[in-house]
């Protein structure tokens, strides 16, 4: 803290890249001494208050340079303390210049989410208002303004804007509003709320000892029966709510609230936290005896862990980072689980990012079976209030362990010593929204700062990260063998092609059938995986083909059997499904392509005597949906999974020794230079499911491209096999690793207008490239592969370097000369490492 300071350098949360920048606060006495760097305030901005983020102090002598303007003071603090810490405020900052976003955006990434301040207009009686209320010979005034003096003496003279606004439309709600303000009646203001806030329980409690209950309830007397339960239940439970004491003796809140005026209770006010796994048990687990791959494994984690000097709130060392490169059932998890209990034993903590898709509730019982209250969990699913919750758990160093998504690198530790990335391929580690971050890259700079040590691990490593590994700079750990030297299943693969000719038209191969229904006979568990959900992808009309498509997207709608309906996947646009074509109006209406939803029904068809579950977006919406769906699969009640990728990592069920693939082409068709690549993922970590228990495994693919290498070398279970064709065609093309990248989308309701914005943007990009140096490139613009979301016309243009940094700057150089034609109309978002250019 600088010594004598009496201003903070606040950034305020104002979305403008202009005034993305600090301003200067005078500190209130309030807030002086107290340590305030990192810490969010209310502060005055204009005639507006506004929520902002304090990154430094300044004294007086340094404020010389802003001498002449006038120096507002910091309204007040919205926390007890900091939420930020030093290397969270230098993390924010990379982030902002690395992912061309504001410094403001990046610091409301690595807050918890529903915190932020946000204003809620209000209207108020004023002393004058509240007189003709108390007056019954005041004059009446018109009906309605009457009834919203009526609502705000109902609503204790306090009352949202909005709600006025109900009663009399929005129009009429101003007019009634101004002529309020002007009899001087009502005043308007903003409250400034946060949408997640403490739970609070009013709880009741004995106002005596409780060696004296006998004696109180003698002189109650007999006939307050009632009043004497209720003052056996306080004493016998604690923490009871009114309704609960009440419960509990058998009679109504009015006995409680008349002990409370006795004298004799008393209600005070407490915190509940909001625990997501409450009233769950957790059996303790005990670490396995590491196979010899295992052992050696951790023995060089242990040794980079060993490195870290932790002395006075800092670490001193340069982080390692290693690629945990392990075959499905190989044990990763029990080496991350080893490392993280090494970790806690030196004092530090540990940070496990996992893919939302990924994150069970088996992953979340191994680690909470393993290190028990010592882990908070982070997640979407859970509630606003549990997440907030959690991360307050994490702040105030009540854990030593994080296990989540992709937000979960921004855990707030201030010992971390670890980090892990299970599954680190995955593309839901990028963001889609701005800042458009990549967890992976956003981890490797945290534990920079911080010195910590990153495990990256996955079965199918992403290119880019193999090919650091091979050229050294993240040291190579190779696990070539499952658990128990369990055999990886054995994958055949299918051409559908060959089926076609041979009079096969279900969407189930000959061979997948009968594997099927061998599983069945065995009383042993099939998974089927199509990564593509509804019944139908398509539907067409037969005489005119017109294929029916959304009216606000460029896509084709599917079609859903429940429901009966033709839904968008993008902008969840739905219309009835249709009896004539609405082109031709011709009755031959033609559904094409399977999802999930049609691959249930057929099975469920073909095996009546199967048990079928199907787990994708449709059937997990409602909270704890997707917990039951897997515990009713390991508990042996279905026989038959299907769904989409979500069934396809992070699932360990010893009683799968089937899985099908409907279709390996899904993946593969897609117009992105990551498609082989993604195919080869998806059906290696899908396969990864079969045979990890004491029974073999099976896989059986159904392609149309039988002879493409991304799915040649699924079948062998050859990741290097198949790094060497990827990485030869990358090289040849020049995408990464061998170059960077950088994607702008543009998007607008008017597409000429697009197209003359994405075109003179690109011209500015293209006269600036002689300025730098050989290797920097321009790809496009051209219309997106999904020209059109949610009505909106989308371009996009690509810049390529052997740099970032040179990139960054020639983004950055671009944007500040180009002066659009159409401000406001045409959007451009900018992403840097884009994981999908679609």
């Amino acid at each position: 803290m600088t010594t004598g300071a009496e201003y903070a350098q606040v950034y305020v949360d104002i979305p403008s890249q202009k005034l993305d920048r600090a301003f200067t606060y005078r500190i209130p006495p309030a807030l002086k001494g107290k340590n305030i760097v990192g810490m969010r305030v209310l502060v005055p901005f204009g005639a507006r208050t506004l929520e902002g983020y304090v990154t430094g102090l300044c004294t007086e002598a340094e404020l010389a340079e802003v001498n002449g303007i006038e120096v507002k003071e910091i309204t007040r603090a919205l926390d007890e303390g900091p939420i930020f810490t030093q290397a969270m405020l230098e993390l924010a900052g990379w982030m902002a210049e690395h992912y061309l976003c504001s410094y403001v955006q990046a610091l409301q990434c690595i807050m918890p989410a529903g915190i932020k301040v946000q204003g809620k207009k209000f209207i108020g009686i004023t002393p004058a208002g509240s007189r003709w209320l108390a007056d019954p010979e005041a004059p009446e005034l018109d009906g309605q303004l009457e009834r919203v003096m009526e609502l705000l003496e109902d609503h204790g003279g306090e009352v949202e804007t909005g709600v006025v606004g109900r009663l009399a439309g929005p129009s009429g709600a101003s007019a009634l509003l101004a002529k309020l303000k002007k009899l001087g009646f009502i005043q308007e203001g903003t409250l400034l709320n946060s949408r997640v806030q403490k739970k609070k329980k009013t709880g009741v409690r004995l106002l005596f000892p409780i060696e004296k209950l006998n004696e109180k309830l003698v002189q109650l007397g007999a006939r307050a029966s009632k009043q004497a339960a209720v003052l056996a239940a306080v004493a016998r439970t604690t923490g009871l709510t009114v309704s609960e004491v009440a419960a509990a003796a058998g009679t109504t809140a009015s006995t409680v609230q008349s002990l409370v005026q006795k004298g004799l209770l008393e209600l005070y006010e407490e915190e509940v936290l909001r625990d997501p796994y409450a009233g769950r048990t957790f059996v303790p687990s005990v670490a396995l005896t590491p196979t010899e791959e295992q052992q050696a494994a951790l023995e060089s984690i242990y040794s980079a862990l060993d490195k870290i000097i932790y002395i006075r709130g800092n670490t001193s060392v340069s982080p390692e980072v290693f690629l945990v490169h392990g075959v499905t059932g190989s044990g990763k998890t029990e080496i991350y689980l080893q490392a993280i209990a090494k970790t806690l034993a030196l004092g530090l903590q540990a940070i496990v990012l996992v893919p939302e898709i990924s994150l069970t509730p088996q992953m979340v019982v191994r680690f909470k079976s393993r290190f028990g209250s010592k882990v908070a969990v982070l997640h979407s699913r859970l509630s606003l209030g549990e997440r907030y919750d959690e991360w307050r758990r994490i702040k105030e160093n009540q854990v030593e362990v994080v296990v989540g998504a992709r937000s979960a690198v921004f855990a707030p530790f201030t010992r971390l010593g670890l980090v892990v990335i299970d599954e680190e391929h995955e593309g839901s580690y990028k963001q889609d929204e701005k800042p458009r971050y990549h967890a992976r890259s956003v981890a490797l700079k945290r534990a920079e700062l911080e010195g910590a040590v990153v495990l990256l691990g996955s079965a199918t490593p992403a290119v880019e990260t193999f090919y650091q590994a091979e050229n050294g700079n993240y040291r190579l750990i190779t696990l070539r063998e499952r658990v128990d030297n369990r055999p990886l299943p054995e994958v055949k693969i299918v051409d559908m092609r060959q089926e076609l000719q041979e009079g096969n038209r279900s969407i189930f191969s000959e061979l997948l059938a009968r594997k099927i229904r061998d599983r069945l006979d065995k009383k042993e568990q099939t998974i089927l995986f199509l990564n593509r959900r509804g019944f139908s992808t398509f539907v067409v009309c037969r005489e005119c083909g017109c294929v029916l498509k959304c009216p606000h997207c460029d896509i084709a709608l599917t079609y859903h059997a429940p429901r009966q309906n033709l839904r968008c996947h993008y902008c969840d646009y739905q219309e009835a499904n249709p009896e004539v074509c609405p082109k031709c109006g011709s009755k031959y209406i033609r559904y094409f392509g399977a999802g999930t939803q049609r691959v249930e029904e057929e099975l469920k068809k073909i095996f009546p005597q199967a048990g079928v579950l199907r787990m994708d977006v449709d059937t997990t919406t409602r909270k704890g949906a997707h917990e039951a769906i897997l515990t009713a699969f390991q508990q042996g009640e279905v026989d038959v999974l299907v769904g989409t990728q979500m069934i396809a990592k992070g699932l360990d069920f010893p009683n799968v020794t089937l899985v099908g693939v409907i279709s390996a082409d899904t993946s593969l068709n897609i117009p992105d230079f990551r498609s082989g690549e993604r195919t080869f993922q998806l059906l290696t970590q899908v396969a990864g499911r079969a045979g990890r228990g004491n029974k073999p495994g099976e896989v059986v693919v159904q392609t149309y491209s039988p002879e493409h290498y991304s799915i040649v070398s699924a079948q062998k279970h050859d990741y290097c096999g198949f790094f060497r064709e990827e990485i030869e065609l990358r090289e040849t093309l020049d995408y990464p690793p061998f170059c960077s990248l950088v994607r702008l989308v543009f998007t607008a309701r008017d597409e000429q207008k697009l197209i003359r914005e994405a075109h003179g943007l690109a011209g500015v990009f293209k006269s600036l490239l002689a300025d730098f140096a050989e290797g920097y490139q321009l790809l496009g613009p051209a219309p997106a592969p999904l020209s059109r979301i949610r009505n909106r016309f989308r371009w996009h243009l690509a810049l390529k370097g052997p740099e970032t940094g040179g990139l960054l700057e020639l983004v950055k150089r671009g944007i500040k000369a180009w002066s659009s034609p159409t401000p406001g109309e045409v959007q451009i978002s900018i992403d840097v490492e884009p994981q999908a250019m679609m």
